[in-house]
């Protein structure tokens, strides 16, 4: 079960950080819906929006490792000098189940799955504002290796 007293001191955390106007989630909790998230330099655009999805366990031993993007996102590729898609970030939730809706409604509403995966070890305490710390963090560099860094990237 989603710890709600930790899910609430999180949300006023990133209301505070990230404006109250900004942060929208249902009473289930199972989602965090951030709009205008700020993108690093490298991409065609300035912002996206994100959807955190918030496991059935978190604040409980789960960690975070589910996040949808706006569609379409270039990053530039200092390998190649070209806009490129990233690594990581597809146009479909990769895995078998999906707990929040179905694989075809989030592709209907064009979300894109981003596979950043925080180790539960690593991530032990670690909140929504530390997994979006980290996604920017993968932003800044989408095309380097992350091996040992995000669990999804592990073998």
């Amino acid at each position: 079960m989603i710890d709600i007293r930790r899910m609430n001191a999180e949300i006023r955390m990133l209301q505070d950080r990230l404006g109250r106007d900004r942060i929208v989630w249902p009473r289930d909790y199972k989602w965090v819906f951030i709009n205008g998230f700020r993108l690093p330099p490298g991409f065609k655009k300035d912002v996206t929006n994100v959807v955190v999805l918030i496991p059935d366990q978190y604040g409980n031993g789960a960690a975070l490792r589910d996040a949808f993007l706006d569609p379409d996102l270039k990053a530039y590729n200092r390998n190649t000098g070209r806009y490129e898609a990233m690594p990581h970030y597809f146009k479909e939730y990769p895995y078998a189940k999906l707990d929040l809706g179905s694989k075809a409604e989030w592709a209907r509403k064009r979300w894109q799955y981003i596979c950043i995966h925080m180790e539960k070890a690593k991530s032990k305490g670690a909140g929504i504002l530390t997994y979006l710390d980290s996604l920017h963090t993968f932003l800044k560099d989408p095309f380097r290796d992350w091996t040992g860094t995000f669990n999804s990237y592990n073998r």
